[in-house]
């Protein structure tokens, strides 16, 4: 298969692969962090590619979460400053033992939390890193779908791609008042029939279900489920040849999800906390972060929770149905959208062209 992988900075490399209840997995990272910030210097050439050069010198000496945020915000880089601070865990559990979700939250005494399941990868009992249900490594980049954008073959953010990031409270307590059965068909499709107790369910292109079928089972269920609802959109609906002349069968995912779980309420750290209704207090949460190649793609798989399809299709559910999938257990607080250039181009992208 081509790659180009040392261009991508949204990538994590040489990650853990095993198998899973029959089902191969990939491990994510144990933690997470997410740092924003806003810039303090003229939107000038000079002071921009001033601080272009300051900050790749600084970049290219990292290799670790703690070390990276000291280096980029103890002072040195006076042209920027932080505006919040996001912490996130995620696994652990797959050898055996609950996991981090689990046991982060019974620390913090979060309603529901002895109702995870051990070795759960998320709050929420089930896994969501199944290799086949995660894009392959360059289809969410900018320029790897034919005539999608302009970026191939030598765009300036070619090797890059747009992420979002959202902050969502999780009911956990109200999730574990349902059945296993009731889980599955809410988080994956109703009449899925898991074992009880599976926490790693195949959706690979095989499992993929079409709109018409999520129209049925609602009409026949009066019920919704997250996953199938989503991959209409979020699946490749015909056999694909990227420009770099990979193959990608039928009912492969496109997005690339590095979600984890988090306990900040909404944030570990804010420069505003009036704003951001900041509080001490820990709640189960969800960081969830997405690579996709173009950030309308996004919007058009997350209107699908609302039961909106880009043909133009609503389905006769309200949103907050709690037959609408896991809507009526999560509360989104925040959301923002980024673009990620190539790694040739991380600090300040553009700045040496004006």
């Amino acid at each position: 298969m081509a790659t180009a992988l040392s261009e991508e900075q949204h990538l994590t490399r040489d990650l853990r692969v095993l198998s899973h209840e029959g089902v191969i997995v990939v491990v994510p990272p144990l933690y997470h962090r997410v740092i924003t910030a806003k810039l303090r210097i003229p939107a000038k050439a000079a002071d921009l590619q001033g601080a272009q050069k300051r900050l790749q010198h600084v970049l290219d000496e990292l290799d670790h979460m703690d070390a990276a945020e000291r280096a980029l915000f103890d002072g040195r880089l006076d042209f920027w400053e932080k505006t919040s601070v996001r912490n996130g865990f995620i696994g652990g559990g797959f050898d055996g033992g609950p996991g981090l979700p689990k046991q982060k939250a019974l620390e913090a005494g979060i309603p529901g939390a002895d109702s995870i399941p051990d070795g759960a990868e998320l709050f929420l009992g089930f896994t969501s890193s199944q290799k086949a249900a995660l894009g392959g490594d360059m289809v969410a980049n900018f320029e790897s779908i034919p005539g999608l954008t302009d970026q191939w073959p030598g765009g300036y953010f070619r090797f890059g791609t747009a992420m979002h990031l959202s902050h969502l409270y999780e009911d956990l307590e109200g999730w574990y008042k349902q059945t296993y059965t009731e889980r599955v068909d809410r988080t994956f499709r109703p009449g899925l029939g898991a074992a009880a107790g599976t926490q790693t369910v195949h959706e690979g292109p095989a499992a993929v279900r079409t709109l018409p079928y999520v129209r049925e089972t609602l009409e026949q269920q009066r019920l919704v489920g997250h996953s199938a609802a989503f991959q209409p959109a979020t699946r490749l609906p015909a056999d694909l040849i990227d420009n770099y002349g990979n193959f990608y069968p039928q009912g492969s995912p496109i997005p690339i999800r590095a979600d984890c779980n988090t306990l900040d309420n909404p944030f570990s750290w804010s420069c505003d906390p009036v704003r951001d209704k900041w509080s001490p207090e820990p709640m189960a949460g969800l960081l969830f972060t997405v690579f996709v190649p173009t950030s309308s793609a996004f919007h058009r798989a997350r209107l699908t929770m609302d039961g909106h399809y880009p043909d133009g299709t609503i389905l006769d559910i309200d949103p907050r149905s709690p037959h609408q999938g896991m809507n009526s257990f999560l509360h989104t607080t925040h959301r923002q959208n980024f673009l990620i250039p190539p790694r040739r181009h991380r600090s300040f992208p553009l700045a040496e062209l004006l």
